[in-house]
């Protein structure tokens, strides 16, 4: 819709002006913004594609950003593990086979990286202390557990 295409550029605009590197991260790490009923990132697709939520009414454009800056961290640490284990591309004729593990790029590990690069840019931008705090790394809140399908978020 145009007013989640108006919520990204103003999420992009922001990260721009406040924080460069994030907004070069995102601009290198993900090639579509897609809106979907579901949060996630598909780092696998070509090119890298952001499935994103409408924006809720409480969302500030800085909380929104960040989640976009979480997801492009996602799809960095995927890339990366291609960059880095030639073993996980084989062309098998004409099509390639990538086999990149879930835990380099999500799971626990990728998204305690994603959460507290989340919360650094949240900072840089200047985000409330609230929206600091809820995107802070939580072990018990096991939410990249839940299936893509029956997120709410």
């Amino acid at each position: 819709t145009r007013e989640f295409r108006d919520h990204v550029v103003a999420a992009l605009t922001l990260l721009k002006a406040k924080s460069p590197q994030a907004y070069e991260m995102v601009t290198n790490y993900i090639g579509v913004f897609a809106q979907s009923r579901h949060t996630g990132m598909a780092a696998y697709e070509e090119p890298p594609t952001s499935y994103l939520h409408d924006k809720p009414a409480w969302e500030s454009v800085e909380a929104f950003a960040a989640d976009i800056a979480h997801e492009s961290f996602h799809s960095k640490l995927y890339h990366d593990f291609l960059r880095t284990n030639a073993w996980a591309t084989v062309q098998a004729g004409a099509h390639t086979i990538v086999s990149v593990p879930e835990e380099s790029w999500g799971g626990e590990a990728g998204e305690k990286l994603c959460c507290e690069y989340q919360v650094r840019i949240l900072t840089e931008l200047g985000a409330s202390v609230s929206e600091i705090a809820a995107a802070a790394w939580d072990p018990s809140n096991r939410y990249w557990e839940v299936p893509y399908e029956k997120r709410d978020w």
